[in-house]
């Protein structure tokens, strides 16, 4: 069979399910099957696909019919500069998290160290350390299927030297000596759990609940989190975490964690106010954020 004909004919696979982009994932499903680029593929079009890559694509394209998200029928996300393999049991990274790790690349100090709270596929830590040869890291992880995606990706990126990665839901449970840290990262679960069951069913039915669902108003993990780091930073160390937006910003202005101070709010890449920081002070002392 024809690459062209391969390629239509997945497509209307796709778009019969539903799939926004159907023949940009079929390029792509025939580029994983084939090891063909798209611009090859588009150069080529009459190219004869072997049996076993058309066996293969078609395979994908079941998969994705299925419901399945298309990084995880891949078998990898990009993040940055960097694509990290991802599967069942872990959170896909979304791009907007990516201004956890240009913010903490400009922060940290030469020669520094950061912590990974909920590391997940490890994207962010592993980009932290690659953007940064100069940085040493922890990424703690509670859930062991997430741990396995986490290894796969520090091994894959050269980094099982810089980054230990360590199962364990508190910092309380870090092996002595890890700590204290300059910064801390964290995309924390922060979905409401009301709002679950509105969530779009390609991520409601396949992703990590315990990745997403932050509980009564999305921020249990990370209320929680925030009484127990100032200890695990140095002086002047900071915390930045991910949030659901600005109605949950609002919520932790009213927040006053002991030796912590609410210092900044970042906006994601489409101006949305989504990232908080918080820096390790003697007292804990809160600054209004003017938006």
């Amino acid at each position: 069979m024809k690459l062209r004909e391969l390629r239509n004919r997945l497509g209307y696979s796709l778009a019969g399910a539903g799939v926004p982009r159907p023949l940009w994932e079929a390029e792509l499903f025939l580029e994983k099957a084939t090891g063909w680029t798209r611009r090859e593929q588009l150069v080529f079009p009459e190219r004869e696909v072997p049996e076993t890559h058309r066996d293969t694509a078609e395979a994908l394209v079941r998969r994705r019919l299925t419901g399945e998200p298309l990084d995880y029928v891949l078998g990898e996300a990009p993040f940055g500069a960097w694509a990290f393999a991802v599967g069942p049991g872990c959170l896909i990274p979304r791009p907007e998290s990516e201004v956890l790790v240009r913010e903490a690349v400009a922060r940290l100090p030469r020669g520094g160290s950061f912590l990974d709270w909920g590391t997940g596929s490890g994207c962010l830590a592993s980009s932290l350390a690659l953007e940064r040869p100069d940085l040493r890291g922890c990424a703690l992880e509670a859930s062991p299927a997430a741990l396995r995606w986490a290894w796969r990706n520090l091994r894959r990126h050269g980094l099982q030297d810089r980054v230990l990665l360590w199962h364990g839901r508190s910092p309380t449970e870090l092996p002595p000596g890890t700590a204290p840290f300059h910064g801390v990262l964290a995309n924390p679960p922060y979905i409401p759990t009301e709002h679950w069951i509105a969530l779009d069913p390609s991520v409601r039915d396949q992703e990590p609940r315990c990745a997403l669902d932050g509980g009564d108003r999305g921020l249990e993990p990370l209320l929680a989190w925030l009484a127990l780091l100032p200890p695990f930073l140095e002086p002047g160390g900071w915390i930045l975490a991910e949030t659901a937006g600005p109605w949950q910003i609002d919520l932790l202005q009213e927040h006053r964690p002991e030796g912590l101070c609410l210092e900044e709010v970042l906006e994601d890449p489409f101006g949305v106010p989504r990232f908080v920081l918080w820096r390790r002070t003697r007292v804990g002392l809160r600054i209004d954020i003017v938006k």
